[in-house]
């Protein structure tokens, strides 16, 4: 900072040339009033730039609030997304950093950038600075890129608002500009968000760590009369000016300078006003004369001369402040002029930048921009305009606007174009352009009127867009429409669309007739009202676990309740959609399958008796060689017992002969679970099945029905995979083909067994449409039997076809075989030749799961125990044996012989029994209707159910009824007391 002494103390120093008296007095005082002016001139030039940098970010905005809205204004589109969407782009012609998105009412995103587009739908309504009121907010950091930023918002006509995130970087090169210029000698110049945050600082660290220098900033002093503070800032004193900017509410800009500057410049002041005053009392009061002129004269003369005299400067050079000649009111005026020279500069190139992007807006834009003086003719087109019409620039500029559009159009246009002078708001109109070739281009106008700067009108402005492509869609879109709304009307499925709340919004006429009614009675109710109870929760269930994402299935069933009050069943396949508000819509599709599900259960229900039917058939065949092997079990268990009876003590092989008893025991009750478990009524589940293992455990009945003189030869893959099946009606498969091969082979022969692993291709699957390309068990089973004639091999799957005598078959096995395994989504085939035999192949699909689970129970000791058992069986025999097996593991045992004496201990004695062995099938009450009672009266007690019938059946509905465990008969001694353990011990 240059020296600066006023006028006044130039006149007081020479007064005090009269006497030497005054000399150290004049110092003193001039000393101290300089030192104020000096702390002024400070305050003057620290507000006066801060105001400057104040102004300078208020234009900044202002400009930037003004193009926003007038781009609101001259959006096109009725929603906000479109609006935002075309002023998104219109900044990014512009090269702006700004980030635009759009807010609905609700206050989730429903327009953003591309990039971003995973935050559409975000629910912003609790973010502060999207709900506060003030226009610009809070310094903080954008969700999106992570930066500082500040949030301008505008609301849409649409009723969205629209959230301009301007980056905090377009107010740094301000800042920085002041800064370089040093506006005080070693001062600092930073800017502070309300929460203390660095905007800006000469250390870009700061910045971007977003330092928070509030904290740092401590012991302000109360403003003095130039508003100046004093403050301790990294345990330093200094003067400060701190100011609030009027447009970011809460943004502080200090300028701060060290004390110590100050008390130099004062120091300095004094040993200046010393040699002054010391050089005056050795002059003569002529030098006044020359120093007013020095003072007053030729500076002013200087500053005149540097303002007329712009030879070899720009306009915007500033006056340098030695012409003043140290005057302080002249530097004012000097520094006064420099900074309106400063903030002229600043519009100006402001101004350039405005048009430049104005420009480069215009010649880019896809659309024909253009300028019409009052006459009605061009005065300006953009290149966009030629390029669409055709017509060269030089060729259309000068003349009227009229004389390019077509006859038809040329009064109305002018008509328009002189309301629109006068005034009147022309919404936006159609019409043809002539083109050089004699053909025409549709083109939709909006044309706004011109003002000059005296607020005169000095034209119009407009942009022409054409709008064939948008008829073209227009027309597309109407013959799309047209297509989708006979396709629905006509279709064979019910069609509706409801909202969220799962009113009606549309039925086709097919649904109206599924449900009786009238289109009219339908929209606008509730999809509910025509569903009984369970359908509605199930469908409202459903709907709520896809709203929350959960893995619900497209498609279901439910009950539907037409008018006349009766019921049909339905298919529905819906999906979820949203509108262009963002709604949600679930579109549905209902087929009804009423019919056809009363065909599959007739099919069912004709098919469970076929199988059965074929079971029996199949029983019968093999009940020959079961007799056979059972009376031979029977005579081993009679023979060793005779022997056990009558031998004397020494002669029999006691163990022995109970180890082959216990043989034959166990042998016959294999022989009768697999003959209960075949001709079984009640139909098993699929399960993962080794095919070895089943075929060899089937193998072994076989063997017991087959004739001796036909040899059962099994070729197994031991790789084998797993597949999916129903054991019982793969078994009953199993053996209707080797009951076919034995008839074919009624001298003997072989019957070979072939398990392997394919891989079905597209050819193979091209043939045989039936099967789809994947990995394969192939089952095979062939014979060395007669083979089937060509005729007959066509028809072998067809029910009732058979090829044997009258009373050998009902042609109906091959026909089961066939639908059980395309029921399993497999495939089968022939392959035969006369006198070469036959060979089944069956084709069954490997399932994902690799291994098959076996656990093996762990072999432990069995552990007996004291508690008391009330037993329940109807035969003497079996109640004894396991009365002794239990007294033997040390419990206590009561017995019952029916349920109601089994009731009349349990009444009586209950309170002493901890557990109930209960046979399920017994005269009288029976075993079931025991098991109630007894829970009835104490439902804490702990029963196991046993039974000799079925393992299967009986086993869940006791579980279900309450028992605590199933024990099958026969069953071993350590089986019976591993169950009664773990019962009492649960």
């Amino acid at each position: 900072m240059r020296r600066i002494r006023s006028l006044k103390s130039s006149i007081r120093i020479t007064v005090a040339v009269i006497g030497f008296i005054l000399y150290f007095a004049a110092v003193l005082a001039t000393a101290s009033v300089s030192a104020r002016r000096l702390k002024r001139d400070y305050a003057l030039s620290m507000i006066g730039a801060v105001k400057t940098f104040d102004a300078l970010v208020s234009d900044r905005l202002q400009e930037s609030e003004a193009l926003l809205e007038r781009l609101i204004a001259e959006a096109p589109g009725d929603e906000g997304r479109e609006i935002i969407d075309w002023i998104r782009n219109q900044f990014d012609l512009l090269g702006s950093p700004d980030l635009f998105y759009g807010i609905d009412e609700l206050g989730r995103i429903s327009s953003i950038e591309d990039q971003y587009d995973q935050y559409l739908g975000l629910d912003l309504s609790h973010i502060e600075h999207v709900t506060e009121d003030s226009p610009v907010s809070d310094v903080h950091q954008s969700l999106f890129s992570l930066k500082p930023v500040v949030s301008l918002r505008y609301p849409l006509p649409t009723g969205d608002l629209l959230v301009q995130e301007k980056d905090l970087r377009w107010i740094i090169p301000l800042a920085r500009n002041f800064d370089r210029n040093e506006i005080v000698d070693n001062g600092q110049l930073f800017i502070l968000a309300n929460n203390g945050t660095v905007v800006y600082h000469a250390d870009s660290s700061l910045m971007n760590s977003r330092h928070n220098l509030g904290f740092e900033l401590k012991e302000f002093s109360d403003p003095d009369a130039y508003g100046l503070q004093n403050l301790t800032y990294h345990d330093k004193r200094y003067i400060a000016c701190q100011e609030t900017l009027e447009v970011l509410e809460g943004w502080q800009v200090y300028l701060i300078v060290p004390v110590r500057v100050l008390y130099e410049h004062v120091q300095e002041i004094g040993v200046q006003l010393i040699v002054v005053l010391a050089v005056i009392l050795g002059g003569s009061i002529g030098l006044l004369h020359l120093w007013l002129l020095r003072k007053l004269s030729l500076p002013a003369g200087r500053i005149v001369s540097s303002v007329s005299d712009r030879a070899g400067r720009t306009l915007f050079d500033p006056i340098p402040l030695d012409v003043a000649a140290g005057t302080k009111e002249l530097v004012l005026i000097v520094e006064a002029y420099n900074s309106l020279q400063d903030r002229l500069k600043l519009a100006t190139e402001t101004l350039r930048e405005s048009e430049e992007r104005y420009r480069i807006l215009v010649e880019t834009l896809t659309d024909a921009v253009f300028k019409i003086d009052t006459e009605g003719n061009f005065t300006y087109l953009n290149p966009i305009f030629s390029k669409m019409t055709g017509w060269p620039i030089k060729d259309v500029v000068g003349h009227p606007f009229s004389a390019f559009l077509a006859p038809e159009y040329r009064q109305s246009t002018t008509d328009r174009f002189r309301r629109g002078l006068e005034g009147d708001v022309i919404p936006p109109y159609e019409v043809d352009f002539l083109l050089p070739d004699g053909g025409r281009l549709s083109v939709e106008l909006n044309v706004t009127t011109m003002f000059g700067s005296d607020g005169r009108t000095i034209g119009r402005i407009g942009v022409a867009r054409d709008v064939g492509p948008r008829k073209e869609a227009d027309r597309a879109l109407r013959e799309s429409e047209e297509r989708f709304r006979s396709v629905v009307e006509h279709s064979h499925d019910g069609i509706m669309i409801v909202d969220d709340a799962f009113r009606f919004l549309y039925v086709n006429e097919q649904l109206s007739t599924m449900l009786g009614y009238e289109p009219e009675e339908i929209i606008g109710h509730e999809f509910g009202d025509f569903l009984d109870e369970g359908s509605r929760q199930l469908v409202s269930r459903r709907y709520q676990d896809r709203q929350k994402g959960h893995d619900v299935p497209s498609r279901y069933e439910f009950d539907i309740v037409r008018k006349d009050g009766t019921r049909r069943q339905v298919e529905i396949s819906s999906t979820i959609i949203t509108d262009q508000s963002g709604r949600a819509r679930t579109v549905a599709q209902l087929l009804d399958i009423t019919d056809r599900k009363r065909i599959e259960q007739e099919k069912h229900r004709l098919e469970t008796q076929l199988i059965q039917a074929q079971k029996l058939e199949a029983v019968g065949l093999l009940a020959g060689g079961i007799a056979h092997d059972f009376n031979n079990l029977l005579q081993v268990v009679r023979g060793y017992t005779e022997l056990l009876l009558v031998g004397g003590e020494g002669e029999s092989d006691s163990p022995h002969d109970l180890q082959e008893i216990l043989k034959a025991t166990n042998r016959a009750t294999e022989l009768t679970q697999q003959l209960l478990t075949f001709s079984r009524k009640i139909e098993s589940k699929p399960a993962l099945v080794n095919l070895n293992q089943h075929l060899q455990d089937t193998t072994k009945l076989l063997e017991r029905t087959l004739p001796k003189m036909i040899e059962i030869k099994l070729i197994l893959d031991q790789e084998l995979p797993l597949i999916q099946v129903d054991p019982g009606q793969f078994e009953q498969v199993f053996l209707n083909l080797a009951v076919n091969a034995r008839d074919a082979m009624r001298t003997g022969g072989t019957l070979t067994v072939r398990t392997e692993q394919v891989y079905l291709n597209v050819e193979f699957c091209k043939e045989h449409l039936e099967m789809t390309p994947g990995p394969y068990v192939l089952l095979s089973v062939s014979d060395t039997g007669q083979g089937i004639a060509p005729e007959d091999l066509r028809r072998v799957f067809e029910p009732f076809f058979s090829t044997k005598e009258v009373g050998e078959g009902t042609g109906l096995g091959l026909a089961m075989v066939y639908g059980i395994i395309r029921n399993h989504d497999g495939y089968i085939t022939c392959v035969s030749e006369r006198g070469c035999g036959s060979t089944f192949k069956v084709y069954l699909p490997v399932t994902r799961t690799t291994r098959q689970s076996r656990q093996k129970r762990e072999e432990v000791p069995v552990k007996g125990g004291s508690e008391t058992i009330l037993l329940v069986d109807d035969e003497p025999s079996v109640r004894d044996l396991a009365q002794k097996i239990l007294q033997r593991s040390g419990y206590r045992v009561r017995t019952a012989e029916s349920g109601e004496k089994a009731l009349e201990i349990f009444q009586g004695e209950g309170e002493e029994v901890d557990m109930v062995i209960l046979d399920m099938i017994m005269p009288g009450m029976g075993g079931s209707r025991c098991l109630q009672e007894m829970l009835q009266i104490e439902p804490n007690t702990k029963v196991l159910v046993t039974s000799g019938f079925s393992g299967n059946g009986s086993a869940n509905g006791t579980l279900e009824a309450g028992a605590r465990g199933f024990l099958n008969k026969p069953y071993e001694i350590k089986q019976m007391l591993r169950a009664v353990r773990d019962v009492l011990d649960t």
